[in-house]
C-alpha cells in the first residue's frame, strides 16, 4: 500500500471514530424559566391572575416534546400544569406559555401571596443544571 493510501485510510478511520464519539455522548439539556409575568400587575382582592412565562433551554441539544413537565403553584396550591410540553431547540431555544385567569388563580385575600413555577418536577429530563428549575416570587394584593 502506498503512503498516500495509508494516510487516507487513517484519516477516514479517525473521522469515523470522532463522529461515533460525538454521537455517543449523552444529550445536554438545561431548562430554566427566563421570564415570568402576571397580570394585572397591581391586583386587588377578587382579581384572577393571568400568568405568562418563558421556558428556555440553555443546553446544546434540542429537547424532545413531552419530555418534561411544568407545574404552577399559588400559595402552595397547584393551579396549572402542562405535562404534554413542547419540544425546543438547543441553546438558546425558548417556548412561551400562557396560563389564562381561572377561579384557581383568583385572589380572595389582601396581602402577600407566593407563586412557584417548577420545570421538570418529576426529573424526567436529565439536565446539566438541575438547580435552576424553580422560579419563585411574591404578589402583593391590595
Amino acid at each position: 500500500m502506498k503512503p498516500t493510501a495509508h494516510l487516507l485510510l487513517g484519516l477516514m478511520l479517525l473521522g469515523s471514530s470522532l463522529a461515533f464519539a460525538q454521537s455517543s455522548r449523552p444529550p445536554q439539556y438545561d431548562l430554566t424559566c427566563s421570564a415570568f409575568t402576571y397580570s394585572p400587575s397591581k391586583p386587588v382582592v377578587g382579581d384572577a391572575l393571568r400568568f405568562e412565562y418563558t421556558i428556555a433551554n440553555f443546553g446544546k441539544d434540542a429537547v424532545p416534546p413531552n419530555s418534561y413537565d411544568i407545574d404552577l403553584y399559588l400559595d402552595d396550591k397547584l393551579i396549572a400544569f402542562d405535562h404534554g410540553t413542547k419540544g425546543m431547540k438547543g441553546r438558546p431555544g425558548r417556548t412561551v406559555y400562557a396560563v389564562p385567569a381561572t377561579e384557581d388563580s383568583k385572589l380572595i385575600t389582601p396581602g402577600v401571596h407566593r407563586y412557584k413555577l417548577v420545570i421538570d418536577s418529576k426529573n424526567r429530563l436529565p439536565e446539566s443544571n438541575e438547580r435552576n428549575n424553580v422560579r419563585e416570587g411574591t404578589i402583593t394584593v391590595h
